[in-house]
């Protein structure tokens, strides 16, 4: 008896836990975090802090970097739109402008700690007048104020302010737009120092002005008096119309002349305004000869070189049509004398700023030219007379792993013999940020991370080497009996508390996690991650580093690019690759990059220019489209529709099937093939599908199926599909013993605008219902749509009152649960809709149940989205007590385990909700049939437990996307979260009944069964005694 209850006990304490949310011994073993800054803007290397770079994203990061090792000292991540404009060192301090201007702050450059905080301009003030955003920050060299530190001017469209250095405030500030001596203009451009006076007191700025349609412009320049605030003196100069509306505004070294582009790009315009402010002097000079205007697309815009650049330098960029540099120059420019050429610039190459070499006070520049396909050459110059100072040329990095360079920042130093060596922290066109120093690049940042667009999961390849030993035997035996010993004393509450931490380090340092290769449950992936950029990175799922990456080129950056990431061929467990398709489409060309990649080493196997600007890639599934190794061709879509199938042409190794063959699959199957756009800026959602068509290339042409558009008074947020994972069983059995059957139709998604509607209109009308305003009293409202993209037809609409976006949702089986705000009730709320099938006359499948159980086949029911059933849709609402950027549900491989909701919160952590929290059914008062399915009873608010945060003690900043991921073990998932962070988790949403946990104490229970092995013969040998003493008696 005894021994039983003990055994029992054992058995509870050593059971393994769940991971529905990390608890503090599971940090750092089953999860890593990393952070990111993203595409940097601004690098700053101050003289007076030589181990540090300071750097700002386009992202709203603002961050230190140490020099010796490339990681970060610390960072602050800024709210949205609150990305930082112009970065500065001041009064031994970092100072930043951010917000379009509207923000200006100090750091301490030690650890990031904020000195001092002041709003240049606050509230809606740059909304109701748009003169108010900042355009430049300027360190003076003037103490108006008189505290015993130069001051800082911001200065805008609006005018210019000068704020003390010390604690940000306010000194005094100008409304120079009311100053225009033409007062019919209209600043349009911007304003931007000139020249500061000779007596260090006064401040020339300039602006930029048209009148009416048609006319010339108006340059003007105002000198103010630094100490009082007063303008002194104004001078303008009208300018040629052709001048006037150019682009490309900066300003020359020293402030000595704005320099700007002609609109048609062929003239560079110089003005120059003497320091007394009494003249304006402006000039035009020819491109041709100092950059390729010639390019097809090509954009030519000056950028000023710092504020170290000697008088009158200034640079020159000729920009390609899909971003790249094609040309530069570094010019010294005055509007008495034509532009002199310093440096040319080459494609692909990056003009830095201006640095002063600490001992010979000369003006240096340097030109980082990584138009070569694995080296960089880092070229630096004097700006006096242009000549060659240093020549550094770093292998191992080049323009086709990166990309051209972007930014550069140059920094001289002293070496230990006394000569002067330079480093280079250069920013590339794939957002990667490296230290060149020496020759060689001392460390690598891939920024482009921080701007995942999606992210898949792959198996990673099978060890194949030959008796290959399984990596988690690869501990010593020192280690797994340190371990376990710690184990031990830990379960009996006997470790010390550097016992505890040494544990957490030997569990961290786990050697399988970074195993290169595939594991037997699946726990070690491959994560596939597209970015912004238009780099692919393999990244591996235990720790995140980077196996490989492929760069796509400058055509796959930006917002309106194709990028897209398909799976070529799928491996298996017998050691067959995996391989991968990369696209890469340039905005407004006419062709698409496509790279066919090997998963498991990033190899790429073939690369082809596609003749089509692909908007859309389709992948073809079924036997007749495959190759004969499994590969699966894409049909590629253009902007007109035109077509073209992707690897089927050509005859190269990368092709699965003939052309006449692919052409001929395609026409015979061509009805089958459908797929919808949807435009958010028309409220128009439009589906296409394919006709044959003998005449077309790819014998198929597309052809309108349907088209939805919503009303004029409702503007398209989202548009959400049914994710296609394993559904476990198609029926619900309810606690009464009924049944629901889930409408799990594949080809369904879920549209939501927010809408002006009309107040009578019913929540949750069927389809078909009107869709006008009406002319009834009118309140604004979340419409959703349940709508089948093969047939166009609205299954569903329901309207939420009172609510608007923005809109998070997730689809899964039958189910759809999104997040929005209500301004009606003035909080977030949570809906979810279920759907059934409401069909009445149900045929019975029993026969075909036994007739599979009896090994026998038997043909698979089929459903068509034209002829749907009846649908039966439960909805429900509740309270969340926080706002969302992102949702999620896990995964699992067989769908058996329940689900849990994954939802990004507003403060950038990854909350789990029970799945059984949103159900719509969920009653008042508990029900023995509620009871049975373990329903909770309805509350209004979901609970928040803090400690179903699956990020812990993390934030994942910017968060944006949540990507789930099953293993082989039914009962665990990977969750993947991506913002400018990254971090990924195990979760076992219904704990973990099908493995034991990695904490498992051996020790103890080989110790407790051998304890009680031993008490059990000792207490037998006991009792014989006693028993043999008794009878004696």
């Amino acid at each position: 008896m005894v021994a039983s209850a003990a055994l029992a006990l054992l058995a509870a304490a050593l059971a393994p836990r769940a991971a529905r949310a990390l608890t503090a011994d599971q940090v750092g073993v089953i999860d890593w975090h990393a952070q990111g800054i993203g595409e940097v803007a601004h690098v700053l290397l101050p003289a007076a802090r030589r181990r540090h770079a300071y750097v700002a994203g386009a992202s709203g990061a603002l961050a230190c970097i140490e020099l010796k090792t490339g990681e970060l000292a610390w960072r602050h991540v800024l709210d949205d739109g609150d990305e930082a404009d112009a970065l500065t060192w001041a009064g031994g301090a970092l100072v930043s402008l951010s917000g379009g201007g509207k923000h200006l702050r100090a750091w301490a450059p030690e650890d990031g700690t904020l000195l001092w905080e002041t709003l240049v301009y606050g509230g809606d003030e740059a909304a109701q007048d748009p003169r108010r955003t900042a355009v430049a920050l300027l360190a003076l060299r003037t103490d108006a104020d008189r505290d015993g530190e130069p001051d800082l001017a911001v200065l805008s469209a609006g005018g210019v302010s000068v704020h003390s250095a010390v604690d940000g405030e306010l000194v005094w500030a100008s409304d120079a737009a009311t100053k225009l001596a033409a007062t019919d203009a209209r600043p349009v451009a911007m304003y931007q120092p000139l020249v500061e006076g000779s007596g260090a007191d006064a401040l020339v700025v300039a602006a930029l002005a048209d009148v009416t349609s048609g006319a010339a412009g108006t340059l003007e320049a105002l000198r103010y008096d630094v100490q009082l605030g007063d303008i002194e003196r104004s001078a303008s100069q009208r300018l040629p119309k052709e001048v006037a509306t150019g682009a490309g505004l900066a300003v020359a070294g020293q402030g000595t002349a704005l320099v700007g582009v002609s609109a048609a790009g062929d003239a560079l315009v110089v003005a120059t305004a003497e320091a007394a402010g009494k003249k304006i002097k402006a000039a035009q000079y020819p491109l041709a000869g100092i950059v390729d205007t010639n390019a097809p697309g090509s954009r030519v815009a000056a950028h000023a070189l710092g504020e170290d650049a000697p008088a009158g330098a200034i640079g020159l960029r000729a920009r390609g049509a899909d971003g790249s540099v094609v040309s530069g120059a570094v010019l010294s420019v005055s509007a008495a004398a034509p532009p002199r050429v310093i440096h040319a610039v080459p494609a692909g190459a990056a003009a830095t700023a201006a640095v002063i070499a600490p001992k010979s006070a000369a003006v240096l520049g340097a030109i980082v030219d990584a138009s070569a396909a694995d080296a960089t050459r880092l070229t630096v110059f004097d700006f006096s007379d242009g000549s060659i100072v240093s020549t550094m040329d770093v292998d191992g990095r080049g323009g086709a792993a990166h990309g051209g360079a972007v930014l550069a920042t140059l920094s001289v130093y002293t070496r230990k013999d006394g000569s002067a060596g330079y480093r280079c922290v250069l920013a590339s066109e794939d957002h990667s940020l490296a230290l060149m120093q020496q020759g060689v690049v001392a460390w690598e940042r891939e920024e482009a991370l921080a701007s995942i667009v999606t992210a898949h999961f792959v198996e990673l390849p099978v060890d194949e080497s030959a008796g290959a030993v399984p990596v988690a035997s690869s501990r010593s035996p020192d280690e797994l009996w340190r371990m376990q010993v710690l184990n031990m004393k830990l379960s009996l509450r006997l470790a010390t508390r550097a016992e505890y931490e040494e544990l957490q380090v030997l569990r961290a340092a786990d050697p399988s996690k970074t195993n290169p290769h595939r594991d037997p449950v699946g726990l070690r992936q491959l994560i596939v991650c597209l970015t912004a950029a238009g780099k692919v990175f393999g990244l591996h799922s235990g720790d995140g580093r980077a196996l490989w990456s492929a760069y796509l080129g400058a055509g796959a950056a930006g917002d309106g690019a194709l990028r897209a990431v398909l799976p070529w061929r799928e491996g298996g467990e017998d050691g067959t690759e995996h391989e991968l398709l990369a696209l890469g489409a340039v905005p407004g060309g006419a062709t698409t990059r496509a790279m066919w990649i090997r998963a498991s080493d990033g190899a790429v196997l073939a690369e082809e220019v596609l003749p089509i600007a692909a908007t859309r890639a389709i992948p073809l599934a079924g036997e007749a489209f495959e190759g004969s190794r499994g590969e699966r061709p894409v049909l590629l879509v253009g902007a007109s529709g035109e077509l073209h199938l992707v690897g089927v042409t050509g005859g190269d190794a990368a092709d699965p099937i003939a052309a006449a063959d692919a052409r001929e699959a395609l026409a015979s199957r061509a009805s089958k093939v459908f797929y919808y756009e949807s435009d958010e800026v028309s409220g128009e959602i439009r589906g296409y599908g394919l006709v044959p068509d003998a005449a077309a290339a790819v014998g198929v042409r597309r052809a309108p199926l349907w088209q939805l558009t919503l009303p004029p008074s409702e503007r398209m947020e989202a548009v959400v599909e049914r994710t296609a994972d394993a559904v476990h069983t198609q029926v619900k059995v309810l606690g009464d013993r009924s049944a629901l059957y889930k409408y799990l139709g594949p080809n369904t998604a879920a549209v939501f605008a927010t809408a002006v509607r009309a107040q009578d209109d019913e929540d949750g009308a069927e389809s078909g219902a009107d869709a006008s305003v009406g002319s009834a009293p009118v309140v604004p409202g979340l419409v959703v749509y349940i709508l089948d993209t093969a047939t166009g037809r609205v299954l569903y609409r329901t309207l939420h009152l009172g609510s608007s976006g923005p809109v998070q949702a997730a689809f899964y089986e039958n189910w759809v649960v999104y997040h929005y705000w209500s301004e009606e009730a003035m909080r977030n709320e949570m809906s979810v809709l279920e759907l059934f099938d409401d069909t009445r006359d149900r045929p019975s499948h029993i026969k075909e149940g036994i007739m599979r159980l009896l090994g026998a086949e038997v043909e698979a029911p089929t459903a068509s989205s034209h002829s749907l059933p009846p649908l039966r849709v439960l909805a429900q609402t509740y309270y969340i007590p926080m706002s969302a950027r992102a949702m999620a549900a896990t995964s699992t491989a067989q769908g058996v385990t329940a689900r849990q909701v994954l939802l990004g919160t507003g403060t950038d952590q990854v909350l789990a909700l029970d799945r059984r929290l949103l159900d719509p059914r969920r009653p008042l008062k508990p029900t023995a049939a509620s009871k049975e399915e373990r329903l909770p009873p309805y509350s209004e608010m979901l609970p928040v437990d803090p400690r179903r945060m699956l990020t812990h003690k993390h934030t994942v900043a910017k968060l944006r996307l949540i990507e789930v991921a099953p293993t082989h073990l039914e009962s665990t998932c990977l969750v993947f979260a991506v913002g400018l962070d990254r971090y990924l988790t195990r979760l076992a949403p219904s704990r973990s009944y099908d493995t034991i946990s990695d904490s498992f104490n051996y020790l103890l229970l080989t110790v407790t069964v051998v304890g009680m092995v031993v008490a059990t013969l000792v207490a037998s040998k006991l009792a014989h005694r006693k028993d043999l003493a008794r009878r004696w008696k």
